[in-house]
């Protein structure tokens, strides 16, 4: 299992650029970090989510749906709920445009 650390990034040419590794026994607590794990979790949460949407709607979910979902779900986990809609009305706004390229 891996995990890369999101707010730390190599520079260009130091190990090819971008992401850096990350391991719980090492880096900060305080940092951001994404994993395979996680992105499995999720990967499993979008599909069956994707088989909803082309059961009762004969489609693949839009972006805008999806981040609609994610928006949602993270609301009801958390303590910073104003925030983190903040940051889920400013990714819906962005990826509104997908929709139209997606129809």
């Amino acid at each position: 299992m891996g995990w890369w650390c999101l707010n730390k990034l190599y520079p260009t040419g130091a190990e090819g650029g971008g992401l850096r590794n990350a391991f719980p026994d090492r880096d900060s607590i305080e940092d951001y970090y994404c994993g395979d794990q996680p992105l499995d979790v999720l990967h499993g949460a979008f599909n069956r989510i994707d088989k909803m949407y082309r059961e009762h709607w004969g489609r693949r979910p839009y972006a805008v749906e999806l981040a609609a979902i994610v928006k949602n779900a993270l609301c009801e986990q958390t303590d910073e709920e104003e925030r983190l809609r903040e940051v889920a009305e400013a990714l819906i706004e962005r990826l509104q445009p997908l929709k139209l390229q997606t129809e």
